[in-house]
């Protein structure tokens, strides 16, 4: 083994001294002179050595790594009288090892700059064993961007943010007991932000250590929310304006209609509107002209627009005169624009045609 790690002999027949056959060098790249070398130390210093790792060169200069470890030998005077200098090749181990500080440092890139923020915690329970806090154990820098939050790690929720959401504890007690993952999206009034997280945890049952993967949506929930009532502030426009709005899909041909619509054409929520039902509600003196008009507006080559006035007999049968208007959306294909859509709305003018017949105009 000797030979094989040195690449010669043992005991080289015009050796003087370890250094006069031997070469090595620090891991640092310095070479190791002649007491530094493990069983030197061991027989001039006393010196007892675990682990030092040396890149040994062999006669035909490659570079073998071996890990030494060395000790004196005493007699019973406790004066040293010689030592003992155990060493292997550790050459695959370091291979590995590197292989692993690289991976290590190409993951930990990807943790630092990845757009998410990311945590381990580490899970607290009381007396009773019911989960009450948690500590930080380790976070990427988006985490302090995402949640405003001072560096963290070593520190509590609790200390942090003094009242925090009791449902962290709840959910990453969960993940803990179960091993499930728990996607949720949920708030932290201290911080008047709101999260979309992915929690999981590490290791196996037992594990205290959960890892939490979340975005900062608290813009995006805002925008929701303002959406969302500036969609009932146009539902309750339409209402009172006596408005029905509509979507008629051309591939499907279904008319998507809002309550308002659905009442127009004296059908329930849990009725398919078609445009062939709508098409046979119109007075059959007016649906060659509407089913025209809405030919010519899907035209491509037309101006999109939809305009019509046509007598109306829900499905109560009583004659209804109807406004009804829209626009088409087309989408750009290889074979050319094509409509898809036509977005509009229907208005219940029937006082007009009162009117009319009173004052004998039809």
């Amino acid at each position: 083994m000797f030979d094989t790690l040195w690449g010669q002999p043992a005991h080289p027949a015009a050796a003087r001294t370890h250094g006069d056959v031997y070469a090595g060098f620090h891991l640092d790249g310095r070479p190791v002179a002649s007491g530094e070398w493990p069983g030197a130390r061991a027989v001039l210093n006393g010196e007892v050595i675990k682990d030092e790792v040396y890149e040994l060169v062999q006669r035909d200069g490659r570079r073998v790594a071996c890990g030494f470890a060395a000790g004196p030998i005493r007699d019973q005077n406790g004066q040293i009288t010689g030592g003992v200098v155990l060493f292997r090749d550790v050459s695959e181990e370091r291979r590995i090892q590197e292989a692993l500080r690289h991976s290590e440092e190409k993951y930990r890139g990807l943790f630092e700059e990845m757009d998410e923020a990311y945590a381990v915690v580490e899970m607290i329970a009381d007396a009773s064993g019911r989960w009450t806090d948690f500590r930080f154990l380790e976070v990427n820098r988006p985490f302090m961007r995402h949640t405003g939050m001072p560096y963290p790690v070593g520190r509590t929720a609790t200390d942090l943010l003094r009242n925090p959401n009791p449902r962290w504890a709840e959910l990453y007690g969960r993940a803990a007991d179960t091993g499930e993952s728990v996607r949720l999206e949920e708030g932290e009034v201290t911080l008047g932000r709101v999260f979309d997280l992915n929690i999981f945890r590490l290791g196996g049952p037992g594990s205290r250590r959960i890892a939490v993967l979340f975005t900062d949506i608290t813009e995006r929930k805002r925008a929701e929310l303002a959406l969302q009532k500036g969609e009932q502030r146009r539902l309750v426009a339409l209402d009172m304006a006596g408005i029905g709005d509509w979507a008629y899909d051309v591939a499907s041909g279904e008319l998507h209609c809002s309550a308002r619509a659905r009442a127009m054409h004296g059908v329930g929520p849990e009725t398919r509107v078609e445009i062939e039902l709508h098409d046979r509600l119109i007075h059959p003196d007016d649906r060659a002209a509407v089913q025209a008009a809405r030919a010519s507006a899907l035209d491509p080559a037309g101006t999109g627009e939809y305009f019509m006035e046509f007598r109306f007999l829900p499905v109560d049968g009583t004659e209804r005169l109807m406004q009804s208007m829209g626009r088409v959306i087309y989408e750009d294909t290889p074979d050319g624009r094509r409509a898809v859509q036509i977005i509009g709305a229907m208005i219940d003018v029937t006082h007009r045609l009162s009117v009319a017949r009173h004052r004998g105009i039809i």
